[in-house]
């Protein structure tokens, strides 16, 4: 079926095509009279993935490369300074202190209890430390776990009064 073109419409009058437009023919016939070559068209797409937990696909861009890890902070450090500063500034309470030491007022509490649990030769060993691998397994919350596991109090031993009260 032929399509109809802006100068058919202005020739023939809008009636007429429509009457007269099922009686043209536009078929392959006709459309292959006007094919003179055969084109091989070929397109270069530059084509990145990479695999994280899941498939990724970017065409033409390149991933950005991605950040490297931050270094772990010496839990025993971070404790030090926050210690200091509270004790230099008095007035402070955590949750004012946390933007000035741009530390979450949790953390705050935690190192603070921290560094009045462990022992002095411990924070002295420590303190300086600079070995990634030892860094990684300090963190807060492991040195805190540990803390509570030592500091719970020992079962008591047996003596003859508490014999006395189970055996009866």
């Amino acid at each position: 079926m032929k399509k109809p073109c802006s100068d058919d419409i202005s020739k023939q009058g809008f009636r007429r095509l429509l009457v007269s437009h099922w009686r043209q023919v536009w078929g392959p016939e006709r459309d292959a009279s006007r094919i003179t070559q055969i084109h091989t068209v070929q397109l270069l797409i530059a084509f990145h993935r990479r695999r994280t937990t899941r498939l990724e696909v970017s065409i033409d861009d390149p991933f950005p490369e991605k950040p490297r890890p931050k270094p772990p902070v010496n839990v025993i450090q971070q404790a030090l300074m926050v210690r200091a500063f509270m004790h230099a500034n008095p007035d402070e309470n955590y949750l004012s202190a946390a933007p000035k030491l741009n530390i979450h007022r949790k953390r705050i509490a935690k190192l603070l209890r921290l560094i009045e649990n462990l022992p002095d030769d411990f924070i002295e060993q420590t303190k300086e430390c600079r070995d990634e691998k030892m860094l990684h397994k300090m963190s807060v919350e492991r040195l805190i776990r540990d803390l509570a596991f030592k500091t719970t109090p020992k079962p008591l031993a047996s003596t003859p009064a508490t014999q006395t009260k189970v055996s009866s």
